[in-house]
This record gives structure tokens, C-alpha cells and sequence, in this order.
């Protein structure tokens, strides 16, 4: 996200157990988790496999959301190093 935040990233990440999630500002490393949700993703699923996509909304304000960079590993912890 650019603007008066700057540029944001949002970290997701799925360990076969939890999903984690974390947002960093000008960092190059990982933070801490906000949110680390236990859940079996494949028996929620009914499947092993699924796809990914990008969705964000403002309600009735007006707002660019510009996906800069993507990375999908299927090794967790990959991203703990961030590249910007």
C-alpha cells in the first residue's frame, strides 16, 4: 500500500497447522505474528489443493490497492526473509 502509510506488506503463511499472518512497514525481516489461527485447511477444503487470489474493498470510499509484489512457496517460512 503507498500513500501516507507507505508501502505495506501483509505476510500469509500456512505451516500445515496455522495460519500466521503479519504486516511489516520498511522492514526487512519478518515480524511477529498478529494473527496465528489453528486450522486444518484441507479437511475444511475437502482437499489438498486450492487456489489463491487477491480481493480488498474501501465499503463506499475510493482506495488504489496495488499488488506490487506476490512470492508462494511451498516451503513454510519462506518468507521470513522479505525483499521489497
Amino acid at each position: 500500500m503507498h500513500g501516507q502509510w507507505g508501502c505495506v506488506v501483509g505476510l500469509d503463511e500456512y505451516d500445515g497447522t496455522n495460519l500466521n499472518v503479519a504486516i511489516a512497514d520498511n522492514s526487512t525481516t519478518r515480524p511477529a505474528n498478529l494473527i496465528s489461527y489453528p486450522i486444518d485447511i484441507p479437511s475444511l477444503l475437502g482437499q489438498t489443493s486450492a487456489f489463491a487470489g487477491f480481493t480488498a474493498g474501501t465499503g463506499s470510499g475510493y482506495q488504489n490497492h496495488i499488488v506490487g509484489n506476490w512470492h508462494f512457496s511451498e516451503t513454510p517460512g519462506a518468507a521470513n526473509s522479505m525483499q521489497q
